[in-house]
């Protein structure tokens, strides 16, 4: 049988990504984004729904979620879905997260205005995918 567990999302960081060391040379970062789409009511009115999203990132990914993932940035996060359980007060609670195997994140602009010598779509947006050894930008 196929199974296929993928997910795409763009959204807003709702806070700056938080990284955390783990062991030697291994960090993990984890944010929160907000995603908006608007919906038409029966009577024609037009509403906005949110849904906010947790992430977590390893390893390269990490560190490039500090350094670029703040509040408000847009951020565009590709990865699988992935159940987190815990047991809180005798009770079981449950919340599904981003596994994110990539991210991007459009710069702020005035890091924007400082590389004026780059091509303007390497000034907008920094990308940090699974497997890439390369710094991302």
């Amino acid at each position: 049988m196929f199974y296929l567990n993928e997910i795409k999302i763009i959204g807003r960081a709702v806070a700056d990504a938080q990284v955390k060391d783990i062991g030697e040379n291994s960090k993990v970062a984890t944010f929160r984004i907000v995603s908006n789409r608007q919906i038409k009511k029966r009577n024609g009115e037009k509403d906005e729904r949110s849904t906010f999203v947790d992430v977590e990132v390893w390893g390269q990914r990490a560190e490039y979620a500090g350094n670029y993932v703040k509040k408000g940035t847009p951020v565009f996060v590709q990865g699988q879905l992935e159940s987190d359980e815990w047991e809180k007060d005798g009770q079981k609670r449950s919340k599904l997260k981003i596994y994110g195997n990539s991210i991007q994140a459009q710069r702020p602009r005035s890091e924007e205005d400082e590389g004026s010598s780059q091509s303007s779509q390497s000034r907008q947006t920094a990308t940090a995918s699974a497997g890439s050894d390369d710094v991302p930008f």
